[in-house]
């Protein structure tokens, strides 16, 4: 069962249709994540899915959302991640273009 804050992602698509790409990439980070947590890996593997996931992430950062749905799921993955130095500034730089539409 999903929570709020684990969203199906083609649920999240269809709330904003133009960051389609962005919640298909949220989706690929999520499922690798999942894999790097897979318990009984030795540490060149658990490495490699790492590099693997962190490709995601920032293929994730390059892009700026067009959508209020796109810059929260964007700003809900950012708070799940344990890097002090990692910051959304595209979605936070898509959410002044939104908000500047307005």
């Amino acid at each position: 069962m999903m929570g709020d804050n684990d969203q199906d992602p083609f649920a999240m698509a269809r709330q904003g249709e133009g960051d389609a790409e962005l919640f298909a990439l949220i989706a690929e980070r999520r499922k690798r994540e999942l894999y790097v947590a897979e318990r009984g890996i030795n540490d060149d593997e658990h490495a490699r899915r790492c590099a693997l996931s962190d490709e995601v992430l920032q293929q994730i950062d390059q892009i700026r959302p067009t959508t209020l749905p796109g810059v929260l799921a964007v700003l809900d993955l950012a708070a799940r991640i344990y890097d002090p130095h990692h910051w959304p500034a595209e979605a936070i730089e898509g959410l002044r273009d939104i908000t500047s539409l307005e």
